[in-house]
């Protein structure tokens, strides 16, 4: 018969072991993408995550993502919207990229940014129809920002075959656009 200290000795090692695997997937490094402008409201690493995502959710349209610079626009947007906002969708997109979580909510052992085009697609169709709200919320949130950057961009509008907004609406955009700049 197994003992109660026995027990309780595998029992702890066990729980030792496994606090250590969460260290080290919660160490594990996202991978960076350098921006194209200076950002303003996300760090490099935040950054690069909305990268990821992006591909993942657009990628494979025409114009790329990445060239339409969906994660800059994000960042922009995020700049401009109440502080709150942007941290409660912050805090999303790091659960998002964690390991550890990703270990737990997916089964996955990498930061979502090191995952494959494919993967990453998979893991972001289970946070859409995720039994746990605040992954469904987290889905939401950032997959608004990303198609909002990319679907609004002029650029994007012959991929959907839209002539776009009426041109007194684009100059009054650019002149807004403009006076922020300064």
């Amino acid at each position: 018969m197994v003992s109660r200290r026995t027990v309780l000795k595998f029992g702890l090692g066990g729980a030792a072991l496994f606090a250590a695997g969460e260290v080290g997937l919660a160490l594990l490094p996202t991978k960076l993408v350098e921006p194209q402008t200076p950002l303003k409201a996300l760090t490099q690493k935040q950054f690069s995550v909305f990268v990821a995502i992006a591909e993942a959710v657009v990628g494979g349209s025409d114009p790329d993502p990445r060239a339409l610079q969906v994660a800059e626009k994000v960042d922009l947007t995020l700049s401009r919207v109440d502080p709150r906002v942007a941290e409660e969708l912050v805090l999303g997109l790091g659960l998002m990229e964690s390991a550890a979580a990703g270990l737990l909510l997916d089964g996955r052992m990498r930061p979502l940014s090191q995952l494959p085009l494919e993967r990453r697609r998979a893991v972001l169709r289970s946070w859409r129809s995720a039994s746990i709200t605040p992954l469904r919320s987290a889905f939401k949130a950032v997959h608004g920002f990303v198609s909002a950057a990319y679907w609004t961009s002029p650029e994007a509008f012959d991929a959907l075959g839209y002539p776009g907004p009426q041109p007194w609406l684009m100059a009054t955009r650019q002149s807004l656009l403009a006076s922020e700049a300064e």
